[in-house]
Parts: C-alpha cells; sequence; structure tokens
C-alpha cells in the first residue's frame, strides 16, 4: 500500500479544504473520523501532520468528504484541475431529502438553498418537540 508524504503548504491546503468540505456536509470531525474509518488521531495527523497520507486514509476521506477518488491527491498537489473534469462542484448533503432538492430541475440555486434552509430550521425546532412521540400523533386525546 502506498502512501503521500506530503509538505507544509499542501498539508494546510488539504486541512483547508477538508474543513470547507465538512462544514458543507454539516459533519463533525467525529462523524468524518468515523465514515472514513480511521481513528480521529488518524484525522488529526493527516490535517496537520506529522507523518505520510495512506493511501488507505485518503480513500476513507474521499468517500466520507464525498470527493472524487483522486481528490486528496489533487489538492496536495496543489492542482487547480478538479479530479472529475467537466463536472461542475456542487454542493452535496448527507441527507438524502436535502440532496434531492439541490438536484431538483427547474428551480434557481436561490430557491433551493432557501428550501434546504427552510426545511433545516423547521427540523431543528420540530425535532424536540416531537420527542417521546411520533410524528403526527395527537396528544389531547379524549378518554
Amino acid at each position: 500500500m502506498g502512501s503521500i508524504e506530503p509538505e507544509n503548504d499542501a498539508r494546510l491546503r488539504l486541512d483547508q479544504a477538508m474543513n470547507d468540505r465538512r462544514l458543507s456536509l454539516r459533519m463533525k470531525w467525529h462523524e468524518v473520523a468515523e465514515k472514513a474509518k480511521i481513528s480521529v488521531p488518524t484525522l488529526k495527523r493527516v490535517r496537520t501532520g506529522p507523518g505520510s497520507i495512506t493511501d488507505w486514509a485518503a480513500r476513507g476521506l474521499e468517500e466520507a468528504l464525498e470527493w472524487p477518488q483522486g481528490e486528496v491527491a489533487r489538492i496536495l498537489a496543489a492542482d487547480e484541475t478538479p479530479a472529475e473534469q467537466g463536472e461542475e462542484e456542487a454542493p452535496r448533503y448527507s441527507d438524502p431529502g436535502l440532496q434531492a432538492i439541490w438536484e431538483a430541475p427547474g428551480l434557481s440555486e436561490a430557491e433551493k438553498q432557501a428550501a434546504i434552509t427552510l426545511i433545516e430550521a423547521m427540523r431543528s425546532v420540530s425535532a424536540p418537540q416531537a420527542q417521546g412521540r411520533g410524528w403526527g400523533q395527537r396528544t389531547d386525546r379524549a378518554g
């Protein structure tokens, strides 16, 4: 199994790109590590050094961050062309419903973002109220 030995500038680029992507996917670092099937200390070492990055860790991070294969190496090499050329960079959501909204035809980017923001806001307000009972259940049942 191979590995990549990044320079300091390359490591900083990778850390920034990973952080930006993690935030766009609304993930915490421990969730990235879990999805990448690497430990949190390994993730920290990949982000800040020292040492090389194994192919296993790079592939796991690409999968966790929903990047195309080869993206970690591309970022470390300071290559400005995306790993999958010709494909427009678009946000990806780990929630299939939000992703479906983002990919819906006939809506502007602003409309898609507004719909996603509204759904996320509704979920954050509704979730605590829904604890302990199923959605759509009434609490004022006559006995």
